[in-house]
């Protein structure tokens, strides 16, 4: 028995072979994501913050469970999420980085959601981002004016008045 190999063949087993291998890469972002997600939880800063980067470099697939996270009750954990939510920059992050930053008390993790808010750009960040300017006092009021300043996402009519 001969086969026959045409041009329409060729294609559709190429097709195949690229499904094949994105379910692969996607099982195997799967495995990455869970285990950096566990790195995010260690004592080690160092750890947290490769994680971090790992997270990053998978990008859209880690979103999920980095939401996920910000409800975690640890802060240093919540605030490594943040900040790779943030440089991944997908805006299915704002409502539950919003709703933290609504909620929170922590200086640094309001900051570090703050930063991220404003990397990601959705337009109801910055309205958030000026009500939270008066929330922590002095030292994150003046701590995200900087930030907003230097980064430019909310324009100049739009920048929070000084206490």
């Amino acid at each position: 028995m001969k086969i026959h190999f045409t041009r329409q063949r060729l294609f559709y087993a190429a097709i195949g072979m690229l499904f094949l291998m994105a379910c692969v890469l996607a099982g195997c972002e799967k495995r990455e994501v869970e285990k950096e997600i566990k790195n995010l939880k260690s004592t080690d800063y160092e750890v947290r913050e490769a994680a971090v980067a790992a997270l990053v470099s998978i990008g859209k697939p880690a979103v999920d469970s980095l939401i996920e996270r910000l409800k975690d009750e640890n802060p240093s954990v919540q605030v490594a999420a943040a900040k790779a939510l943030g440089k991944i920059g997908d805006k299915r992050a704002v409502g539950p980085l919003i709703d933290l930053i609504k909620t929170s008390f922590d200086v640094d993790l309001m900051f570090e959601v703050a930063v991220a808010l404003s990397t990601i750009g959705d337009d109801r960040a910055c309205e958030m981002l000026r009500e939270v300017e008066g929330k922590g006092g002095n030292l994150i009021s003046k701590l995200v004016r900087k930030h907003l300043l230097e980064s430019g996402f909310c324009p100049k009519n739009q920048s929070p008045k000084k206490p």
